[in-house]
């Protein structure tokens, strides 16, 4: 006899509301990002951190269009929880492994919302003294700034809703769509199923 699920998790495609990015534009803007950070590094080698779990689709298709020499590192940073809006203090709850004494970092992450989260990651990041850094996110959600931010290489520009797919989450789940899309007003509550 099969086990029993105790509660059942809603399918991902039907927890949309809407598609504000498809899985083909996502692909043709990649593409360009590439392009846009090889043409701002030339040869030079590139130090590539992703802020992770949201970034690591975001990350692993990008650097596939970067010719560059690559070496990658992650940070984990907490902000949502099981929230639909930031908490109000990123938690960094992992270290760089790399050393990035003048390197030209990249951080990569997948939206730049609030702009806590970047703001307080490039600041660390500068305390150790790299070459320079700039940034990348996949979304850009600029109706929610709170902190003055701006990235170096955006793909998307987004209104102000909660989003998901495409390595972008609500308490854990969706992150594996193809696309990113507007999560149904109902299924923005901490989940029962979680």
């Amino acid at each position: 006899m099969p086990p029993t699920i105790a509660k059942a998790v809603p399918s991902t495609y039907a927890a949309l509301e809407s598609v504000l990015v498809s899985e083909a534009d996502i692909k043709k803007r990649l593409k360009k990002l590439g392009a846009e950070i090889m043409e701002l590094y030339g040869e030079q080698e590139i130090t590539a951190i992703a802020v992770i779990n949201g970034a690591i689709l975001f990350t692993a298709d990008l650097l596939r269009h970067i010719d560059n020499p690559i070496r990658l590192d992650c940070i984990r940073i907490s902000s949502y929880r099981n929230e639909t809006r930031s908490t109000d203090k990123p938690q960094v709850l992992g270290n760089l492994s790399l050393d990035l004494d003048n390197r030209h970092v990249l951080l990569i992450d997948d939206i730049l919302d609030t702009g806590k989260t970047l703001s307080l990651i490039v600041s660390m990041i500068q305390k150790l003294h790299p070459a320079s850094v700039r940034t990348c996110v996949l979304l850009d959600k600029r109706g929610r700034r709170e902190v003055e931010f701006e990235a170096d290489f955006v793909g998307f520009q987004i209104p102000d809703k909660f989003v998901v797919g495409y390595g972008l989450d609500f308490a854990e789940r969706y992150r594996n769509l193809p696309c990113i899309g507007v999560l149904k007003p109902h299924l923005q509550n901490p989940p029962e199923w979680a």
